[in-house]
């Protein structure tokens, strides 16, 4: 979306002063780690997620790179639910599929361990976003573990 409509610019939004600097590298030297290998001018704020300080509709395309596994369940679709209220058209979301190696909610039950996972293509449709994209890919680290790649349109 970016390579073809230049005037795009994705809005990354990340809490941590760390991870922020990881993502302007990211984006600015290390074009290689996001495919298909393109320098993509973005705007990176520091804000929280799930309550993100940001008008309904106002950016047009919100990207999210495997932070949503990094936070408990609840606050995780809390937010998804505020990137689709700021986002005014696209979102393009990779996560790691949390169903091997970091389950977002790790409980123990009388009978059983409790793994929560997010099925994201389904959460998004529910949101009344449209899946223009869809694929899961191994991590280069760990084959037995998937990322998956959405982009999704209001």
């Amino acid at each position: 979306i970016c390579a073809n409509n230049k005037n795009i610019k994705p809005t990354c939004i990340e809490n941590h002063e760390k991870h922020i600097s990881q993502m302007l590298e990211n984006f600015q030297s290390r074009t290689d780690v996001i495919s298909p290998d393109i320098k993509v001018d973005a705007k990176i704020l520091q804000n929280s997620l799930t309550k993100i300080d940001l008008s309904n509709n106002s950016q047009e395309f919100v990207f999210s790179c495997t932070v949503i596994m990094h936070i408990p369940f609840i606050a995780a679709i809390a937010s998804i639910v505020e990137m689709v209220r700021v986002s005014s058209k696209y979102i393009c979301h990779i996560e790691n599929q949390n169903d091997v190696i970091n389950a977002i909610v790790r409980g123990k039950t009388q009978l059983q361990h409790q793994m929560l996972t997010i099925d994201y293509k389904k959460l998004y449709e529910k949101l009344g976003l449209n899946i223009i994209h869809y694929e899961k890919a191994p991590h280069p680290g760990n084959p037995t573990c998937k990322f998956v790649y959405i982009v999704a349109e209001k």
